[in-house]
């Protein structure tokens, strides 16, 4: 436990380095004794930070040479968004890129929900919306919100989609704790899972569409002015 935590602490550090500028993209980084030595922690500690970070594409590795920081905006995978939005970096471009990529995802679920969705999958909808109407408490609307996305990510048929979508899902649930504060946004919020649900039930997939881009596009609005 007490090395995991090491590495983990490690592996913060330097993501705050690079994600800050501190350490430029094409920067090399220290060795690993130097390192070891800088932040007094052990050259194993060192090894597996570097290794993990290399995986999340923030370091390039060049054997037997030097490591240095790697394009991670175009290299690096999802946990890239997921450390930004940790660290309160991801605003601006960086968000608008999610929250474009969660909308167009989202949109193309619920229409293939209208294909897939099976009379079980429907009812389990409808009791899911019947408990998040009942939810006073802020976490409990945010988790409910985030199982409502999640099931109709499911009721897509595409595994694909839903993983990505699982993915973003840390990201999600810091924003939405945020707007999640109004009341008034949960009414709005809830107000619209219910037409997504009809026009489910109606096998509407262009209605289904329109309802989930209002949805989204009204948690964007609210966010933007949060921030």
């Amino acid at each position: 436990m007490k090395n995991h935590s090491l590495t983990e602490n490690f592996v913060r550090e330097l993501e705050r380095k690079i994600l800050s500028g501190e350490w430029a993209i094409g920067d090399r980084i220290p060795t690993l004794r130097e390192m070891a030595e800088n932040m007094n922690v052990s050259r194993s500690v060192v090894n597996a930070g570097v290794v993990e970070l290399a995986k999340a594409g923030y370091l390039k590795i060049v054997p037997r040479k030097w490591t240095e920081v790697a394009d991670w905006k175009k290299e690096g995978t999802i946990l890239v968004m997921e450390d930004m939005a940790r660290e309160d970096m991801l605003t601006g471009e960086a968000l608008e890129s999610v929250l474009d990529a969660r909308r167009l995802i989202e949109c193309e679920c619920v229409q293939l929900a209208c294909t897939h969705a099976t009379p079980e999958d429907m009812e389990e909808l409808r009791r899911h919306i019947g408990i998040e109407y009942k939810a006073t408490d802020v976490k409990e609307r945010v988790k409910n919100d985030l199982k409502f996305h999640h099931m109709l990510s499911v009721m897509s048929g595409n595994m694909a989609y839903h993983l990505i979508l699982k993915s973003f899902e840390k990201i999600a649930e810091k924003f939405v704790t945020l707007f999640y504060q109004n009341g008034d946004v949960f009414e709005t919020a809830v107000g619209i899972h219910v037409q997504i649900y009809e026009s489910l039930k109606q096998k509407n997939a262009s209605k289904a569409k329109e309802e989930m881009e209002k949805l989204l596009r009204h948690g964007e609005q609210q966010l933007w002015k949060i921030l």
